[in-house]
């Protein structure tokens, strides 16, 4: 069985090229020799081997503050408050999140990055409920129209009852109640 030895190069303080060859003659003057166990791979930082070249292990690491934890957080998106994630050791989440939670059943807020926090946009807000309010307003002259049409037509034919021409006075003076309000809404 031949033997083998494994070698690496170093780049801005982060393990760059890892090969494995047989025999013990280095590959070229960057290469250092790196017990074949040694446990690392290419991109991981140089502080996280000790002096014999072998990879600390990553609680060790973590205890010592050369490699931080975020997998355990929760991040959230600046824009669509989305939930994200950090998968790997030593990964950072980016610009784009916050590890703050967005305001619990608020539609109409956003990330202020002056404040560093969630905010409610009211200009939003109040839009919204005043389209909502629109369009209740809407339906509710729509219901009322629905309901004049018995008595209308009653009314039309001549065959309309007292109680016709009641329930036509009624939903008559509903609906211009409604159109008023609606028209002051829309103002």
């Amino acid at each position: 069985m031949e033997k083998y030895s494994t070698w690496v190069t170093e780049k801005d303080s982060r393990i760059n090229r890892v090969i494995q060859i047989s025999g013990d003659k280095s590959p070229g003057a960057n290469w250092r020799q790196v017990p074949n166990d040694w446990g690392g791979c290419s991109g991981e930082n140089i502080s996280w081997f000790d002096n014999n070249s072998r990879r600390i292990p990553n609680f060790e690491l973590i205890k010592k503050g050369l490699l931080k934890d975020n997998t355990q957080k929760k991040y959230y998106h600046k824009k669509d408050k989305r939930e994200g994630r950090v998968y790997n050791l030593g990964d950072e989440i980016g610009d784009e999140y916050t590890d703050q939670p967005p305001l619990e059943n608020e539609p109409y807020q956003e990330w202020n990055e002056n404040k560093k926090t969630w905010i409610v946009n009211n200009v939003k807000k109040e839009k919204a409920e005043n389209e909502a309010l629109i369009s209740k307003k809407k339906y509710d002259i729509n219901s009322a129209e629905q309901k004049i049409q018995r008595s209308l037509i009653a009314k039309m034919s001549g065959k309309a009852t007292k109680e016709d021409e009641k329930y036509f006075e009624m939903y008559s003076a509903e609906i211009n109640t409604l159109r008023n309000e609606l028209k002051e809404m829309e103002e």
